[in-house]
């Protein structure tokens, strides 16, 4: 029998409207894009917050992650949800403050782009999810859209809360 996972679209709607958003997650956060992963055994999207500094003018700045969480794939139901403190993404990292290096887009610009990387993602996370295999150049277009969208600041962040999802989209085969 063979399982239905929620489209990377699906689980973004359901993210926009979830209760972690509305209840557990400070509105003045940063939020990161919910991301493929394995990691705890099952298929989902894993996804982190932490505090941000936004001020007119300047780029924005993201303090080490607070609190990060998985959604099953499957269900769209809550498989995890953690303070740092208690249960670590990373434990052996050690984060800064850092500034978000986004390069400067017009809005048209980056809906464009996160558009393309749903679609990307939409199709890539159920071939990862299954182990299908699936065509190296559109894995790293992937990577390259999504190394863009979160910026070099940002993606050592994304790396060790889905390192497995990277480690795929990375490969040659």
């Amino acid at each position: 029998m063979a399982t239905d996972f929620l489209s990377y679209s699906e689980i973004q709607r359901r993210l926009h409207t979830h209760y972690l958003r509305q209840y557990e997650i400070p509105i003045e956060h940063f939020v990161s894009l919910p991301l493929p992963t394995k990691r705890l055994g099952d298929p989902g999207y894993a996804g982190f917050a932490a505090p941000a500094l936004r001020h007119p003018q300047t780029p924005l700045q993201v303090a080490p992650p607070d609190r990060w969480w998985m959604i099953s794939a499957t269900s769209g139901r809550l498989m995890l949800y953690a303070l740092q403190k208690a249960y670590s993404f990373a434990p052996d990292q050690e984060w800064e403050l850092v500034q978000v290096d986004i390069p400067p887009l017009s809005v048209a610009e980056r809906e464009a782009g996160m558009n393309t990387l749903v679609n990307f993602l939409d199709t890539l996370a159920i071939d990862f999810f299954t182990a299908t295999p699936s065509n190296s150049s559109t894995r790293k277009a992937c990577l390259e859209v999504l190394e863009t969208y979160i910026g070099s600041s940002l993606l050592p962040l994304f790396r060790a809360l889905t390192p497995d999802f990277f480690t795929w989209l990375e490969e040659e085969s």
